[in-house]
């Protein structure tokens, strides 16, 4: 995978604390910082599970084709009845449902994690403008 790059935001971000000499907004600059890198990491993290999660769904196709043809040549063998092979195709079939389940929540776990970083950064970024007006450090007083 290749190395995270820097969000355009992040790198504004870090101008702003080098151009500042007040303290109080340079630790607030780097909050900031420290949760645009949560975000950036957060959304490879949610891609790299995706992809994962695509590489064990074709995986496990790839598996239960292979299982139903056994299942076939089992039922010509030992001369099983076809309603215990559907039986067990749907036994398999309900196994890859509960799996399906589990990911999906794992997915929207990380994604409400992710939503829930955005919510702090957008309320930090609104706080930083209204200590700036209170300080009277806006972008257009400089």
């Amino acid at each position: 995978m290749p190395p995270p790059r820097r969000s355009s935001v992040h790198e504004r971000i870090e101008s702003l604390i080098a151009k500042t000499t007040d303290p109080v907004q340079q630790a607030t600059l780097l909050l900031l910082v420290s949760f645009d890198a949560a975000l950036d990491a957060n959304t490879q993290a949610t891609q790299r599970i995706a992809v994962a999660f695509e590489h064990h769904k074709a995986d496990f196709n790839n598996h239960t084709k292979a299982f139903d043809e056994h299942i076939v040549e089992e039922v010509k063998m030992f001369n099983i009845s076809a309603m215990k092979h559907e039986k067990a195709v749907a036994n398999v079939r309900g196994a890859w449902w509960a799996a399906s389940v589990l990911v999906v929540a794992i997915l929207a776990l990380a994604s409400t994690i992710v939503s829930g970083y955005r919510d702090t950064l957008i309320d930090l970024s609104s706080r930083v403008r209204v200590l700036e007006s209170q300080v009277g450090i806006g972008s257009g007083s400089r």
